[in-house]
């Protein structure tokens, strides 16, 4: 073996010596040199293969996208909710607290802290208002009450008038035109047999049309006879006085000079109008009528 070698490197016989000395400093040097060097190379591998594939991800160009990227809008900041500051607690100081015994300078007044005031707002609370009660006010209703229309005189025609003798009683008589003709120093006149006390006969009216006929007036010269007023709606003149198209509508006896005679109250309407003469005045069974007027 060579000076210093330890390990006959054809027979593997140790130098003398060799096998009996104690491992030294030198041989745990070795060991942790070799320990330091795996975990160095182990640490620069691991930290080499980090970088390798940050690196390729890096490289990687990102992908185009042909929308186009939205921005989001501009935050419109919320209004703060309004804060009712809370009134402000006067400050009431403590009464003093005695320093312990053996401590200098005297006792220290305690000021006690205010409330915070509350961050949120409080509700008022809700007036209530006392119900306003009003006095309906009463209206007398008006009664208005309909005028009547005034009446006025009917037109009478060339011979609207005409003898009405359904018992063939008439003894005499003049033109009926006589009495409506606006003269009271002309008449018409009538006269029968005076042996039963009943005249029955008349004088009919022809108003020419339907017409509503309210009151009759007439100036006579022979006071104090019986009239009966009748009126029909027929087209023709009803032959007897007891025919039912024949309605009554009043009767005086006794009748004035100058008489008026109401009719029909109501709205209907009549086309002839008879004036009836029941009974004869006293002085005989003649009757005048000098002038008559139907108002309607």
């Amino acid at each position: 073996m060579a000076p210093g070698q330890d390990w006959c490197l054809e027979c593997g016989s140790a130098a003398p010596g060799r096998l009996g000395r104690r491992p030294g400093m030198r041989t745990a040097a070795t060991v942790v040199g070799l320990t330091l060097a795996l975990v160095a190379g182990a640490v620069t591998a691991g930290y080499a293969a980090i970088n390798g594939d940050a690196g390729r991800d890096t490289a990687k160009p990102a992908a185009a996208s042909g929308a186009p990227i939205a921005q989001a809008p501009p935050s419109t900041p919320a209004a703060p909710p309004p804060t009712t500051a809370a009134p402000a607690t006067p400050t009431t100081p403590l009464p003093s607290v005695g320093a312990p015994a053996g401590v200098a300078g005297g006792s220290a007044p305690v000021t006690a802290t205010p409330a915070p005031a509350a961050s949120h707002p409080v509700a008022p609370a809700p007036a209530t208002s006392a119900p306003v009660t009003s006095t309906p006010t009463t209206s007398t209703p008006t009664t208005s009450t309909p005028s009547t229309p005034a009446i006025e005189p009917i037109d009478l025609g060339a011979d609207a008038a005409s003898l009405y003798d359904p018992y063939t009683r008439s003894t005499a008589s003049s033109d009926p035109a006589d009495s409506y003709d606006g003269d009271t120093t002309t008449a018409w006149k009538v006269s029968t047999a005076g042996d039963t006390g009943e005249m029955e006969v008349g004088l009919v009216v022809d108003l020419g049309k339907k017409r509503s006929v309210k009151e009759l007036k007439l100036h006579t010269g022979t006071p104090g006879f019986r009239l009966e007023a009748y009126a029909a709606d027929t087209a023709q003149v009803p032959p007897d006085i007891l025919d039912t198209r024949w309605a009554h509508l009043n009767s005086a006896s006794g009748v004035a000079k100058d008489a008026s005679i109401a009719l029909a109250p109501d709205s209907h309407k009549y086309r002839y109008v008879l004036l009836w003469l029941a009974k004869p005045p006293k002085k005989g069974p003649t009757v005048k009528i000098n002038e008559l007027t139907i108002l309607g």
